[in-house]
């Protein structure tokens, strides 16, 4: 399970600075020096990080989904995934935020957490388990076919042994008919 909030905030932090320096070292040296690192300081973890994703989170994931389902070369603000706190609760036990994601208006998923940044993982998590996203389908067969059944969709905490099995297919709403707006 994620964690989502100060640590996760050091660990993208920890992401940004490696990727910066994987640029920095192609600018400067070039590809060779840069393969030659990745596969001295990463060869033997590379193959566990791939095979479980575990770089992406359900809210980068969802995006990725939702811009996948707009078509190639359409932009459209209302591609994005939108979140919105719908409604917020404080108790003896806490605060409790629920969070909707909706794209276009057709709300995807719904998350209730301590915080809003947390409501809004839980809704995309939600997200990516109650829906059919063909990018996923796609993603989770390369994924068992070089990394067999060792390769997991961990992202949004999705089961392997029940993944697809009970998705529902997207709303036709969602996807764009070419040329139009």
């Amino acid at each position: 399970r994620r964690v989502h909030g100060a640590h996760t905030g050091r660990v993208k932090l920890l992401a940004d600075i490696l990727e910066s320096f994987v640029a920095a070292l192609y600018i400067d040296q070039g590809i060779e020096v840069v393969q030659t690192f990745i596969r001295v300081c990463f060869s033997d973890k590379l193959s566990e990080i791939i095979a479980t994703q575990g770089w992406n989170d359900s809210k980068s994931q969802l995006m990725t989904c939702c811009l996948q389902i707009r078509g190639v070369g359409q932009k459209s603000e209302k591609s994005i995934p939108q979140y919105e706190i719908v409604d917020h609760k404080r108790s003896a036990n806490g605060t409790q935020f629920t969070a909707e994601v909706s794209i276009r208006g057709v709300v995807l998923g719904t998350g209730v957490a301590r915080t809003k940044v947390d409501a809004q993982f839980a809704a995309a998590s939600n997200a990516l388990i109650t829906w059919e996203f063909p990018m996923l389908r796609r993603q989770y067969r390369l994924l068992r076919h070089y990394h067999g059944e060792s390769a997991k969709v961990t992202t949004a905490n999705i089961d392997k042994s029940t993944y697809h099995k009970q998705r529902k297919p997207l709303p036709r709403e969602l996807f764009i008919q070419s040329g139009k707006k």
